[in-house]
């Protein structure tokens, strides 16, 4: 990266960080890329507020922002040409900074999207890669998963958007805050042509996608107080490259000028929104009915058709799978053990064996060890697994965190993980619905319940 460009961006976080140091507390440390993700789940500011004071103290403050803007300015003018030649990380940072739903802000991102071919060839690359025994498109996708910032710590799905026989790869943001689902949004959506990489960058939004139609829809929802805004846009693969076909939106907002919700606005009592709703719908840059932007919609993107990914993995088992076709624990073999033992004897058991609690990170290794478990006439025990802390341990020791991921593959019993308290997993087989799922458990089930006794047991698992 080049020296000046560096220079150029310490220095206008150092000014701000001055500033804010001089006008007072602040509920961040320090105006930082972490600090923003940890406090705020964005990755960047562009604006700062500033309130409160007297009135010369705010005269101060404005004179020092009004100093800090052109300072800011002048420097990002100098460094103009510096930045004109990494367009790759600047776009990567904007798609990642969120939006916060008004009309004049949406109407920029749209402006953006309107420009796909543009972007496009910002964001293609030839593909650089080793692997000579790949084929070109894993190639691709490796290798771009190979520079990913933050690659660990997003969910993988390969899908199947045009007919042909290459799919794209989805790379989802986790929920912020390491919590258990898919939520974050998609980071970006890859596809790869005539041996090019193209990446489509949705600004955090889902998608769905109608399979082999050569489809997607990017969905925008923002929620305010008294108003909901909502906008489809709808892309197609041409030539390689993601293009926009078309797309609208619309805003619920409730009637502020009618004098109940006034009323109720000035006592805090409830109302029904519904009866004072507006609704009002656009298509681009027109203003139509809501049944017309619904044929619109239903036009270029058939109702009832879209689906979002059905399977998620991790980063160790999407690369598996684009070299091999199959998850990273392919190939590996359990031993389910009945034994009246704690979760810390029992991992000491499994490395004693020459393997380690089993670590189970994708539907497929699920699958397989549901079926053995069946097999076996094992599905009145309760097995320990490997993981603690909310980490799954490979081999015994390196911390895998992949929890994100579970939500979505439907493996908790009961609901959320991010409310458990217990620091072990088990898995046990639910007769109701007839699988497995897992749950959280303390490290000795028998000092809790001393019912399971013969009960209990864990499950090794073995590399080959």
């Amino acid at each position: 990266m080049d020296i000046e460009k560096i220079t150029i961006t310490m220095t206008i976080a150092e000014n701000i960080n001055i500033l804010g140091n001089y006008c007072g507390k602040r509920d961040i440390e320090e105006l930082t890329t972490e600090n923003l993700q940890r406090e705020y789940h964005v990755a960047q500011s562009d604006v700062m507020v500033l309130f409160g004071g007297s009135r010369s103290y705010r005269m101060r403050k404005l004179k020092m922002i009004l100093i800090l803007c052109c300072v800011s300015i002048h420097l990002c003018a100098c460094g103009q040409n510096v930045f004109d030649g990494e367009n790759d990380h600047a776009d990567q940072t904007t798609a990642e900074s969120g939006t916060s739903g008004s009309i004049d802000e949406t109407e920029t991102i749209r402006d953006k999207e309107s420009q796909p071919e543009q972007n496009s060839a910002q964001n293609k690359s030839l593909i650089l890669r080793s692997d000579s025994e790949l084929e070109e498109w894993k190639q691709g996708y490796l290798n771009y998963l190979d520079t990913l910032d933050g690659a660990d710590s997003c969910a993988y799905s390969l899908i199947y958007v045009d007919d042909d026989e290459i799919p794209e790869l989805a790379v989802e943001h986790r929920l912020d805050g390491g919590r258990t689902s898919v939520d974050g949004g998609c980071r970006v959506l890859l596809t790869f042509h005539d041996g090019l990489l193209d990446q489509w960058e949705p600004l955090r939004s889902r998608f769905t996608y109608i399979e082999g139609e050569n489809l997607i829809c990017k969905i925008t929802n923002n929620v305010d107080v008294n108003e909901r805004f909502c906008y489809n846009t709808v892309y197609t693969i041409q030539d390689g490259k993601w293009v926009s076909v078309g797309g609208g939106g619309y805003r619920e907002s409730v009637d502020t000028s009618v004098l109940p919700v006034k009323m109720a606005m000035l006592f805090g009592s409830d109302i029904d929104g519904e009866k004072y709703l507006i609704q009002e719908y656009s298509w681009g840059d027109e203003s139509v009915s809501g049944e017309e932007y619904a044929a619109r919609l239903n036009a270029i993107y058939p109702e009832g058709q879209g689906m979002y990914p059905q399977k998620y993995y991790g980063l160790d088992d999407i690369c598996a799978i684009i070299r091999t076709g199959d998850v990273a624990s392919a190939g590996h073999r359990y031993e389910l053990v009945v034994e009246d033992a704690t979760w810390e004897e029992a991992a000491a058991h499994c490395q004693e064996k020459g393997g380690y609690l089993a670590t189970i990170t994708s539907q497929e290794e699920m699958d397989r060890i549901q079926a053995q478990v069946i097999s076996e006439q094992k599905t009145d025990i309760t097995f320990y697994v490997g993981a603690k802390d909310l980490k799954w341990l490979e081999h015994g020791t390196e911390e895998v965190d992949v929890m994100c991921l579970y939500t979505a593959l439907d493996f908790w019993l009961g609901g959320e993980l991010e409310y458990r308290c217990q620091p072990h997993l088990i898995l046990l087989y639910h007769e109701p619905d007839e699988r497995c799922y897992l749950t959280d458990a303390e490290n000795d089930i028998l000092e809790s319940k001393p019912s399971y006794t013969g009960k209990v047991g864990y499950i090794c698992e073995y590399d080959s």
